[in-house]
């Protein structure tokens, strides 16, 4: 099926998807009714964050925290509510989000940067991506977020398992070695999703499995950009199945085998589709997401 196959990007990114703007009004001049959204509210604060504030100014904020060790920096830019609120959410959730990605072997490899885009302006020109469903785009070794008051599940969990998505596109890209690498690899895009979903242990977020193979039956489109609600659940729900009856260790496997060149068909063995339907004798069903973090 199209959707497992290999779709080329002009940089080793992959996005997450927010199914709550309309599209007319994300791209509209207007923007920045947004920032004058309410503050983003979480239970935290700064105090107790274990972060150090570097700069502030207006509509401007820093600091610094670590994911495993390494370094990551985050950066609000253009908040013109309360920059250093968010900052401070971000880096007080982002270890948090971190403590599933050991287990997976996808920690980060090299300093991280965070940044934190206040219009969707900045967004895009930081990123070049204008789908307006997206809320985040992750690079190499950057993470860009749009504004967390755009975001439309704000509570503490939903926002430690985004995170922790992209956090683990971040480890699988850096998993191919360097980043000329990265640019290069053909990873279908429903794979890193997929992986990172699970990895995030994103399946309250999503459609659920029985409704996602009942439009599957009735031939319902997958389409990332225009219908990303189910593209996702499809993502998330396959690789699932896959880590059920064959262990979390095989998407980690899938995804180096693709990254190698081979087809998701032939590293499987069968249409990843059909795991959907159960393992096959022989599989060694494993409890669903078992040992993962994330929640």
């Amino acid at each position: 099926m199209e959707f497992f196959k290999a779709e080329v990007t002009d940089a080793p990114s992959v996005d997450s998807p927010s199914w709550s703007t309309p599209r007319a009004m994300v791209f509209a001049h207007a923007v920045n009714v947004i920032i004058a959204m309410s503050t983003f509210v979480v239970g935290v604060t700064i105090a107790g964050c274990g972060t150090a504030a570097t700069a502030k100014r207006s509509g401007r904020s820093s600091t610094t925290t670590t994911c495993a060790e390494v370094e990551v920096d985050v950066v609000g830019l253009g908040i013109e509510v309360d920059a250093s609120h968010e900052v401070a959410v971000v880096a007080t959730l982002l270890p948090l989000a971190c403590d599933g990605l050991r287990r997976w072997h996808l920690q980060p490899r090299r300093p991280v940067h965070v940044t934190i885009h206040g219009t969707v302006d900045s967004f895009v020109t930081a990123t070049g991506q204008s789908t307006d469903t997206l809320r985040a785009w992750t690079t190499w070794d950057h993470v860009h977020l749009l504004t967390l008051s755009s975001w439309q599940d704000q509570r503490r969990s939903a926002v430690t398992r985004r995170l922790a998505h992209e956090l683990c596109h971040l480890g699988l890209l850096q998993r191919l070695g360097d980043e000329r690498q990265a640019r290069e690899a053909r990873i279908p895009r429903a794979v890193g999703e997929g992986v990172c979903s699970v990895v995030a242990d994103q399946a309250s977020d999503r459609m659920g499995k029985d409704e996602v193979s009942a439009a599957l039956d009735e031939g319902r489109s997958m389409d990332f950009v225009d219908d990303s609600s189910f593209a996702y659940a499809v993502a998330h729900h396959v690789m699932a199945a896959i880590a059920h009856c064959r262990g979390d260790e095989s998407l980690l496997r899938l995804f180096d085998d693709v990254a190698a060149g081979a087809t998701v068909t032939d590293a499987l063995g069968r249409p990843p589709l059909a795991f959907l339907a159960g393992c096959q004798d022989g599989e060694s069903q494993q409890s669903p997401g078992a040992g993962a973090g994330g929640q």
